[in-house]
């Protein structure tokens, strides 16, 4: 019979490279665009169809990560459908936080094509997780 300690052990390793990545993810959706903290590399431009497509795809992969680190770091120590809840619901709240802090940014505004791609990086991630797990 395992312990308890077995589950607990990786989870601290998990949830410090997860908490990195949230944070990281966090600082670069709130920054503002002219400068930025962390540099992304992409240039300023006006919008287009192209950019907002490019970042929506920036959005889903970015929100599929995020959902996929925090099961990863919650399947060490809660039932899978916990987990894949408990992680979806995380990136949900941080989606919409990051989307409405936005608003009080220079240079930056709620978009709500990027909510909207952020809720699809979550559920396609929660999806490959049910499946992965449940094979």
């Amino acid at each position: 019979m395992q312990t308890i300690l077995h589950y607990l052990k990786p989870f601290p390793i998990r949830l410090g490279i997860t908490l990195t990545y949230t944070i990281t993810l966090f600082v670069i959706l709130v920054q503002p665009a002219a400068q930025p903290v962390i540099p992304t590399g992409i240039p300023l431009a006006p919008p287009s169809i192209e950019r907002e497509l490019f970042f929506s795809t920036l959005h889903i992969i970015g929100f599929g990560l995020l959902t996929t680190l925090w099961f990863w770091a919650f399947d060490a120590i809660l039932p899978t459908t916990q987990a894949i809840i408990s992680a979806a619901l995380i990136a949900l709240a941080i989606g919409f936080l990051t989307e409405y802090l936005q608003t009080l940014v220079p240079d930056r505004g709620f978009q709500v094509i990027d909510l909207g791609a952020n809720m699809i990086g979550i559920s396609i991630a929660a999806w490959v997780m049910h499946r992965l797990k449940h094979r």
